[in-house]
């Protein structure tokens, strides 16, 4: 599954959906497109690095 990762500062977070889960998709496409809407969404600021990567879980790099 690929997220939508955040780093800042060398934090790494990733983008969560309304149930404050990680939004997850199937494949890097439907991931990449995502973000990319987002992106496009001015209520949205980007301030940081942002990329799309294969979520790994929890306690894990």
């Amino acid at each position: 599954m690929f997220g939508i990762r955040i780093t800042s500062n060398g934090v790494v977070g990733w983008i969560v959906g309304r149930d404050c889960e990680v939004l997850l998709f199937k494949d890097k496409p439907t991931a990449t497109a995502a973000l990319k809407k987002m992106k496009a969404d001015e209520r949205y600021s980007w301030n940081c690095e942002t990329a799309v990567a294969e979520f790994p879980g929890w306690g894990k790099k």
